[in-house]
C-alpha cells in the first residue's frame, strides 16, 4: 500500500477529471475559478490543493485497509510435480544386535596340518625273555659276529657306541676319554704317576700340562714344529707387553756397540743334521751362531733337547733382541745425526760471520789504499 499513494497521485495529476472528482470530496473542484478553502474562504495555491488531495488520498487508502471477513476456502488445486530427491542424510547409530540365526551347514574338512613334535619317551617296559646270545664262544674268547654294540644307548650308530666315558688300560699306560656338554677331555697316564690332559671343543684344543709337537715329539718347548710354520697375515706373533706387568724398566742404550759384537752369517746345514731332519732343504740360510750369540745375549740361548751323534745337546737361539736393539741403534744414529746437523749449522753460521768480517776488512783496506795513493804519488 505504500506504493499506491504516489502512483495514484500521478494518475490524478495526469487526469483532471479524476482530480475534480477527488476535489469534490474536499469541498470543490480545483479549477482556476474556484481554488478556495471551504472552511476559511481563503484562496488556495496549487500546492495547497495538492496537499489537500494527498490527505484525501491517505484517508481513502486508510479506509480501504480495513480487512473484511474471511471468505470460504477455495477448492484444493491439483498436486504439483514431485521435486528432486534431496541428498542422503548421515547414517544413524547402529541398532541393537538381532537374535542369533540358526547354525549353517557344516563346511568341508580342511587339509591335514603338519606333524607335531615328537612326544617324550614313555616308560621302559618290562624286560622280555632272554634271547639267544649274539656272541660266539671260541675257546676262551667271546666274539660278536654281527650288528652294532651300544653301551649306555639302545640305538648305537657305529660298531661301538658308548654313552659316557671310555678308558683303555695297558700294562704301564692308560688312556681315558671323557665327554661333557661342551668339550671332550682326553687323559693319558703312566704307571709311574705322570699324566697329561687335553681338552677338545668346537673352538679350541687345549693341553693342560703337556707340550704339543707337530710331526715331532716336543723336547723342550710347549710347541715344536718339524719343518715350517706360517700364519695368514703379516706381522710377528703377539706377546703380552703391558706396563702394569713389568718392573725394573730401563731404556736401552749403547745399542750400536752391542750390535757390533754380533756376527751375522750365511750358512748351510750339515748333511748329518739334514739326515736327522729330512724336511730341511739343502739351501743357504741366514742367522747367527748360537755359541757367539750367547756371549752377547746369554739369556736368549738355551738347549733344544735334541742331541748330536756324540750325545751333546744342540743349542737354539731367540734372535728377537736383534729387532729391539736394531731399533735402538737407529734411534742412536738419529740422535748423532741431529748433533752433527747442529754442529754443521753452527760452523756454517761461523763461516758466514767470518766472511762478512773479511769483506769489511777488505773494504777498509781499499779505502786506506785510495787515501794513501795520492801522497805516495806526490813523493
Amino acid at each position: 500500500m505504500s506504493d499506491a499513494r504516489p502512483r495514484m497521485y500521478l494518475s490524478i495529476r495526469a487526469s483532471l477529471g479524476v482530480a475534480c472528482l477527488l476535489g469534490l470530496l474536499v469541498g470543490g473542484c480545483p479549477t482556476a475559478d474556484n481554488m478556495t478553502d471551504n472552511n476559511t474562504g481563503q484562496s488556495l495555491t496549487e500546492a495547497d490543493v495538492e496537499q489537500q488531495v494527498m490527505r484525501a488520498l491517505d484517508d481513502l487508502l486508510a479506509s480501504g485497509r480495513a480487512q473484511g471477513p474471511a471468505g470460504s476456502d477455495g477448492q484444493d488445486g491439483s498436486p504439483g510435480p514431485t521435486g528432486d530427491t534431496g541428498a542422503q542424510g548421515p547414517i544413524g547409530p547402529q541398532g541393537d544386535a538381532g537374535p542369533q540365526g540358526d547354525p549353517g551347514a557344516v563346511g568341508p574338512q580342511g587339509a591335514d596340518g603338519p606333524q607335531g613334535p615328537e612326544g617324550p619317551v614313555g616308560p621302559q617296559g618290562s624286560q622280555g625273555p632272554i634271547g639267544a646270545s649274539p656272541f660266539e664262544l671260541i675257546g676262551d674268547n667271546a666274539i660278536f659276529m654281527g650288528g652294532r654294540v651300544g653301551i649306555g644307548t639302545m640305538n648305537p650308530t657305529t660298531d661301538l657306541h658308548v654313552m659316557g666315558g671310555l678308558r683303555l688300560q695297558g700294562e704301564n699306560t692308560s688312556l681315558g676319554v671323557f665327554p661333557t656338554d661342551t668339550e671332550i677331555a682326553i687323559g693319558f697316564s703312566e704307571s709311574g704317576g705322570s699324566s697329561s690332559i687335553a681338552r677338545i671343543s668346537f673352538t679350541a684344543i687345549r693341553t693342560l700340562n703337556a707340550a704339543v709337537g707337530v710331526r715331532r715329539a716336543p723336547t723342550s718347548n710347549d710347541l715344536e714344529v718339524q719343518g715350517t710354520a706360517s700364519k695368514t697375515t703379516a706381522g710377528n706373533w703377539l706377546a703380552n707387553s703391558d706396563a702394569r706387568i713389568k718392573t725394573d724398566v730401563t731404556t736401552i742404550d749403547d745399542a750400536l756397540s752391542k750390535l757390533d759384537k754380533v756376527r751375522l752369517v750365511r750358512f748351510r746345514y750339515t748333511d748329518a743334521h739334514r739326515a736327522r731332519n729330512p724336511d730341511i732343504n739343502d739351501r743357504e740360510y741366514v742367522n747367527v751362531i748360537a755359541q757367539e750369540f750367547r756371549e752377547v745375549f746369554p739369556e736368549h740361548v738355551k738347549g733344544s733337547g735334541e742331541k748330536l751323534e756324540n750325545g751333546e745337546e744342540i743349542l737354539q737361539v731367540d734372535t728377537y733382541p736383534l729387532t729391539i736393539y736394531a731399533a735402538a741403534a737407529v734411534q742412536e744414529l738419529n740422535a748423532k745425526l741431529r748433533n752433527r746437523d747442529a754442529q754443521i749449522d753452527a760452523l756454517t753460521a761461523l763461516g758466514q760471520r767470518q766472511a762478512e768480517h773479511i769483506a769489511t776488512l777488505e773494504r777498509r783496506l781499499a779505502q786506506l789504499e785510495a787515501a794513501i795513493k795520492p801522497a805516495v804519488a806526490a813523493r
